[in-house]
């Protein structure tokens, strides 16, 4: 779905990125991916294209990010090669929690730069500092009172260990 305006958590990790960016002069992004690919304790995939992390602050049990390996802002500038890797990632991502849960129902979420409208005074480092990425988030618990009050999401399940047990034996 589209919007005609950006909501607030999406504004918020624009804002960080944007934030991160001005202070280091790098995508958080791209730092981030550096340091799950150099890690590997939370990686359950990769090919040539991309790397899916299960996130160090995930919202909710086995949330998947899903990020490109070449700074990009945008998913509209995803070549056609990308395009098939990007399938094989997913389809591997999506295999392994129907082999560990079954079917499970999960939304997938693309996050994507907003619309560069030029204008004056608009955001001039979002190129450079914003990364389009996917967020896969399966639907293991059901979202409680807490979380819609207050924002704040509980997850149980320790990334590491939500990373155990998805990722291929090579990783780990």
């Amino acid at each position: 779905m589209a919007l005609p305006v950006t909501p607030r958590t999406i504004k918020t990790k624009l804002m960080m990125a944007r934030d991160y960016y001005a202070q280091k002069e790098r995508c958080l992004y791209c730092d981030v991916l550096t340091e799950e690919l150099n890690k590997r304790r939370r990686l359950i995939a990769e090919n040539s294209d991309f790397a899916a992390f299960i996130p160090f602050a995930s919202r909710f049990p086995f949330e998947v990010c899903v990020l490109p390996k070449a700074h990009s802002s945008a998913f509209s500038q995803i070549s056609d090669s990308e395009i098939g890797t990007l399938a094989h990632i997913l389809r591997d991502i999506l295999q392994k929690l129907d082999s560990t849960f079954g079917r499970l129902p999960y939304n997938l979420s693309l996050q994507d730069r907003p619309f560069a409208r030029p204008r004056k005074g608009y955001w001039k480092t979002i190129e450079a500092d914003f990364h389009w990425h996917l967020e896969i988030l399966p639907q293991v618990f059901r979202v409680t009172g807490f979380e819609w009050a207050s924002g704040f999401f509980y997850n149980p399940v320790p990334p590491e260990i939500a990373a155990q047990c998805l990722a291929p034996r090579s990783v780990n």
